[in-house]
C-alpha cells in the first residue's frame, strides 16, 4: 500500500470521525459556548479531511485546480478555531488579558490567508505555471507554514496545560472539576489532524 493510499484512507477516516464528533458535540453537548466551539472545530476539521480526500481522489484531473482553490479555506479555518478552543478550556489563558487579542489575531490572520489563497496564486499555484503540480506551494506558502506552527503550537501548549491542571491529586478519589474526557479527546484529535497538516505542509514545501 502506497503512502498516497494510506493518506487517502486517513482522510476518509478523519472525515467520518470528526463529523461524528461535531454532530455529537452540537446535538448532545451542554449547549454552552464550549460545546458549540468544540462542535464547530470538529465540523470544520471534518471539512479539512473531506477536501483533502477529494483532492487525493482527483489525482491531478483538470478540475484539481478549481477544487483546490474552492476548498483552500478548509486548510486554514480549523487552525484558529482549535486555538480559540484551547484557550477557552485553559483557565489561565481564559482569564488572561491577552487571550481576546490573541484569538482575534488568529482569526484575522486566517481570514487574510484564506483570501490570499483563494483569489490568487500567491499561496498555492492553481494555474500550474510553476514547476510543481497544480495546487502546490506558491511563493508565499511559507507564510502559511509559520501561521500554522504558531497557532498549533499555542493550542498544543494550552491543551497540555489543561491536561496537567485537570489531573486529580493523589489520594482518595474526588470528582474532577475539569472536563478530563473533553481535554483528552481534544488533545488526541488535535494531534491527529496535526499529523495530516504536517504531511500536507511537507509535501507543499518539497515542491516549493
Amino acid at each position: 500500500m502506497t503512502e498516497d493510499t494510506l493518506l487517502y484512507l486517513l482522510h476518509v477516516l478523519g472525515f467520518a470521525g470528526f463529523l461524528w464528533l461535531g454532530y455529537y458535540a452540537l446535538t448532545r453537548g451542554a449547549r454552552g459556548s464550549t460545546a458549540t466551539l468544540t462542535g464547530a472545530a470538529a465540523v470544520v476539521t471534518a471539512c479539512f479531511f473531506f477536501s483533502g480526500g477529494l483532492t487525493w481522489a482527483l489525482h491531478g484531473a483538470p478540475a484539481t485546480g478549481a477544487v483546490s482553490r474552492l476548498t483552500w479555506w478548509t486548510d486554514v479555518a480549523p487552525i484558529p478555531i482549535w486555538l480559540h478552543l484551547s484557550m477557552s478550556l485553559t483557565p489561565r489563558a481564559a482569564a488572561a488579558r491577552w487571550r481576546r487579542p490573541a484569538v482575534l489575531v488568529g482569526y484575522a490572520g486566517g481570514a487574510v490567508l484564506v483570501l490570499l489563497g483563494t483569489v490568487g496564486d500567491l499561496l498555492r499555484d492553481y494555474s500550474g505555471r510553476g514547476h510543481g503540480p497544480v495546487g502546490e506551494a506558491g511563493p508565499l506558502y511559507p507564510l502559511y507554514v509559520v501561521y500554522l506552527f504558531v497557532c498549533v503550537g499555542g493550542a498544543v501548549v494550552s491543551f497540555i496545560t489543561l491536561n496537567r491542571a485537570a489531573a486529580p491529586p493523589p489520594g482518595p478519589a474526588v470528582t474532577a472539576e475539569k472536563p478530563l474526557v473533553v481535554c483528552q479527546l481534544s488533545c488526541d484529535t488535535l494531534m491527529a489532524s496535526g499529523r495530516v497538516f504536517g504531511q500536507r505542509v511537507k509535501k507543499g514545501l518539497t515542491n516549493h
